[in-house]
């Protein structure tokens, strides 16, 4: 079925175009997606979310609220010193992002580290985490905005949709 509608997940949008121009140009299909996952799962939340009035958050949108939530933890009194360079350092901000990526992926909420760092060995440094894991949290929802990993698991949730078709996932690997 030529207008049976591919959506074909890619890692980058320039993989999408150089899929479309070489691998699918002869099909005859005349709808294929080249889509990174967040897109197609944007394609399926949509009408929920905007209903709701969410959007997805903007790219490095979500590295902007780390930042300046890692700007008011370094103003924070009683921080040790340790913790205060780290926050300082240039790819902190960065590499906390891809952290409460993990941790929001796998549904794990600011409390609940919160709630281990007592028993942690190193107990700040969960607080922290945690802390700015929740300036996160706050700054999208007051923003109306959709993280990554929610867009994702609203998607995850939506039931069959027959106009979305075929998906294929590409490779990693692939060129």
């Amino acid at each position: 079925d030529a207008f049976l509608a591919i959506h074909v997940l890619v890692r980058t949008p320039l993989l999408g175009l150089w899929l479309g121009r070489t691998i699918f140009a002869e099909t005859g299909h005349v709808a294929v997606y080249f889509e990174k996952p967040e897109q197609l799962a944007w394609r399926l939340v949509e009408p929920a979310a905007l209903g709701e009035g969410l959007r997805p958050a903007p790219e490095f949108a979500e590295l902007a609220m780390v930042l300046a939530a890692v700007r008011e933890e370094g103003q924070r009194e009683g921080l040790p010193e340790y913790l205060q360079t780290a926050l300082r350092t240039r790819g902190f901000a960065p590499a906390a992002l891809r952290t409460l990526e993990d941790l929001d992926a796998a549904g794990i909420a600011p409390e609940a580290l919160e709630g281990l760092a007592p028993a942690s060995a190193a107990p700040e440094r969960l607080q922290l985490l945690g802390r700015i894991q929740r300036g996160l949290a706050d700054r999208l929802r007051a923003a109306r905005l959709l993280s990554r990993a929610s867009l994702l698991r609203r998607a995850a949730k939506m039931p069959k949709q027959e106009d979305i078709g075929a998906v294929v996932v590409c490779p990693l690997d692939a060129p």
